[in-house]
């Protein structure tokens, strides 16, 4: 049995003897199965190209997320093969997803230009784990995860250009993307954690402990102290989804991108319960408005959707809902799902 898969069990079973709203979600199980086979079979060092990763956390511009078969695939390739060069481009760019990566790299580009500063000018991503898609920009490396990422500051940065970005904490921070973001920006990030569920935690640690070997401060193998303070920690940690109960703030940043869309209500609450106890000054949200899909038979998904309305409902008391977005920032769907990203920011306390 592969070391990777050893953590994987000893982390479940600390998780079983967590209360029920730190357990995998009925959407993430169906993921987790096929998520420990790349473990097992000691896949990890190309988990970026692997399809169980590329179907749950690590996003594409392309063909994985286009929603298109192979056979249909393979039909546009042979209309674009018989075009000319300039039509054979443009099927071509649309099909790779350069042509939305572009779309992106504008958006952040225009606004940086208005900011007067750009904080990731040197931001050049890893190849660590075989990324099966990366786009070239200025001679460095992104891909849609860090576009995502970096689309969010920017947006966070728009409404406050002075904003402090010391720390932050992440709830299913995917890869670790963020991390990579942040500790490669002139930004002055000091701490990021990444709480997220097993398996995900592992690919998690892997990416960050290499992508970024001087600032990793973490090992998923060693358990936290019941009390750790942020203004302790450096450098970026990833741990197990119930150590957030163990953290204590204040934060400068909270972000949850797609996560809590896959999780029922409870369980958004409970970790909204322990956000608000870390006192965040911003929180930076990215998930689908109207919800996830609903399970059925044949199709995972969530039983109670958490949309728009829940968020708005659950972070009023504490925060100030700043802006909204899906068009520019944000995504909406072919199929008019809108990836909506919010920017929130803690109320002041009222004077007595």
């Amino acid at each position: 049995m592969t070391t990777h898969k050893l953590l994987f069990d000893a982390l479940e079973a600390t998780q079983k003897s967590q209360i029920s709203e730190y357990q995998t979600t009925d959407f993430w199980r169906h993921a987790s199965n096929e998520l420990t086979t790349a473990l097992a079979e000691d896949r990890i060092h190309q988990f970026r190209k692997d399809p169980a990763c590329l179907s749950y956390f690590v996003p594409t511009y392309g063909v994985h997320a286009m929603g298109l078969s192979s056979s249909q695939f393979a039909q546009i390739d042979r209309i674009a093969k018989s075009g000319t060069l300039k039509q054979k481009n443009t099927i071509t760019n649309f099909l790779s997803g350069q042509s939305q990566a572009n779309a992106d790299y504008r958006t952040i580009n225009g606004c940086i230009t208005a900011l007067g500063f750009n904080p990731f000018s040197e931001f050049d991503e890893s190849e660590i784990g075989e990324p099966e898609e990366q786009f070239i920009f200025d001679g460095r490396k992104l891909s849609r995860p860090t576009n995502n990422y970096i689309l969010g500051l920017v947006y966070l940065l728009c409404a406050d250009p002075n904003a402090q970005i010391n720390t932050v904490v992440e709830l299913g921070g995917g890869h670790g993307a963020l991390g990579e973001v942040l500790f490669k920006s002139s930004l002055g990030t000091k701490t990021y954690i990444n709480f997220d569920i097993p398996p995900t935690c592992i690919y998690a640690q892997y990416y960050l402990s290499r992508a970024l070997p001087s600032h990793f401060s973490s090992n998923l193998s060693e358990a936290w102290d019941s009390s750790v303070k942020i203004e302790s920690l450096s450098g970026t940690h990833v741990r197990p989804n119930w150590d957030i109960s163990n953290l204590s703030g204040p934060i400068d940043l909270f972000v949850n991108y797609h996560s809590f869309q896959e999780m029922e209500p409870p369980v958004v609450q409970n970790y909204i319960s322990e956000i608000k106890r870390l006192e965040p000054t911003f929180l930076l949200l990215r998930n689908i408005k109207e919800g996830k899909q609903i399970k059925t038979e044949r199709s995972a998904g969530v039983e109670i959707p958490t949309t728009r309305d829940d968020y708005i409902k659950w972070l009023e008391d504490q925060f100030d809902l700043i802006s909204q977005d899906s068009r520019t920032f944000g995504y909406v769907t072919a199929d008019n799902f809108h990836s909506e990203l919010s920017l929130w920011k803690r109320k002041k306390a009222s004077k007595i």
